[in-house]
């Protein structure tokens, strides 16, 4: 059996080390100068490897398309993942968001592991070698280079979508797919930092709540929630980033802009109940100022930003 990969990220690199395990001929091809480029990005560069759960927990935070996921994420759930790169001399470490990161911190780490246990297995990776299209032949499937024409007998196409094009990932398969019949989905971002909020938020730039829950709501109605996340919600000049921004983002563009709206909530630790009850102790006749309050669980340029829009700092 003779196969072809194209795009050697991670799933590209993992899709030939399984087929090449496998006793197939494999052949990498990779349009960068060098695999992996988009993981030597990811994490800020550290590479987080997978999250600290189980193949359900994962498959979750994909909405509808989990039950298509499901049963790959349980042939390879987190702790398998984190096990195969461990054996491969990737110690590694879980971190208080539930993310985990190679102890090193070093993206090139995962990267070079994964190129590692391609070669290993005879898997012969071609960088600088961009794919133009493919089309079937018979039995055969015919890989254009531009340079030359591959005949394989089974093509696995892992060039990723459109997310970041600087790393490579400029959407060719859309194409290719469509071609050869496939229905395709209308892309959109899906894991982007947001724009928005008003101004006196984005002039809060560059401050970070560490722990804050963001959800994203219907604007009509007493719906369910369409997404939720916890974590770490960075203000930006233009709107919002961070991990928990970034999470709900997608369910943010599945739906028209004007028919959403979200809220976070930035001390997830305490119930409103137990806000309330702190705002109206009158133990000290009330001469704690409301700044002052919040500033004991928000930094203190957001405590103060939130006081100026209420328009008094007096109990």
């Amino acid at each position: 059996m003779h196969v072809v990969v194209i795009g050697a990220g991670a799933a590209g690199m993992m899709a030939a080390y399984a087929a090449a395990t496998q006793y197939a001929t494999v052949v990498l091809l990779e349009k960068n100068n060098k695999t992996g480029v988009k993981i030597l990005m990811s994490g800020g560069t550290r590479c987080n490897l997978t999250h600290h759960t189980d193949a359900r927990g994962i498959a979750d935070v994909f909405g509808h398309a989990k039950r298509f996921l499901q049963p790959s994420l349980g042939a390879f759930p987190p702790q398998a993942v984190v096990d195969f790169f461990e054996s491969a001399g990737v110690a590694t470490k879980i971190e208080s968001t539930g993310k985990v990161f190679p102890v090193s911190n070093r993206a090139v780490q995962v990267r070079d592991a994964l190129h590692a246990y391609a070669v290993d297995v005879g898997v012969q990776i071609r960088t600088g070698c961009g794919v133009t299209g493919i089309r079937p032949d018979g039995k055969k499937w015919l890989v254009d280079t531009g340079k030359t024409v591959i005949a394989t007998d089974r093509v696995i196409v892992t060039t990723g979508g459109k997310s970041w094009p600087g790393c490579g990932t400029t959407g060719d398969a859309y194409a290719w797919m469509t071609e050869l019949g496939h229905a395709v989905e209308r892309t959109r971002p899906a894991l982007v930092p947001l724009l928005g909020g008003d101004q006196w938020m984005r002039e809060l730039s560059g401050l970070v709540v560490d722990d804050s829950i963001v959800t994203v709501l219907p604007v009509a109605g007493k719906q369910k929630a369409l997404a939720r996340r916890r974590g770490s919600l960075l203000f930006t000049h233009f709107g919002f980033s961070g991990p928990a921004a970034m999470d709900v983002s997608g369910a943010i563009t599945a739906a028209s802009f004007d028919q959403v709206r979200m809220i976070a909530d930035l001390v997830p630790q305490y119930s409103e109940e137990e806000l309330q009850a702190v705002f109206s102790d009158r133990q000290d006749n009330g001469r704690t100022r409301v700044s002052a309050l919040l500033a004991m669980w928000l930094p203190n340029r957001l405590a103060n930003g939130i006081v100026a829009q209420l328009g008094q700092d007096v109990r």
